[in-house]
């Protein structure tokens, strides 16, 4: 739930400040990367 409302919160920041969303979607798509990464190598170890 708290996760949850913490993404609600980006949206409207991001909504709110294109700048902010332009930032953050850079900023998220190395970390989703390095996650799926992360999850391979554990699965196949």
């Amino acid at each position: 739930m708290v996760r949850f409302g913490g993404t609600l919160q980006i949206y409207y920041g991001a909504v709110l400040h294109p700048t902010t969303q332009f930032t953050l979607v850079r900023g998220a798509a190395p970390y989703t990367i390095q996650t799926s990464q992360a999850k391979n190598s554990k699965l196949s170890s």
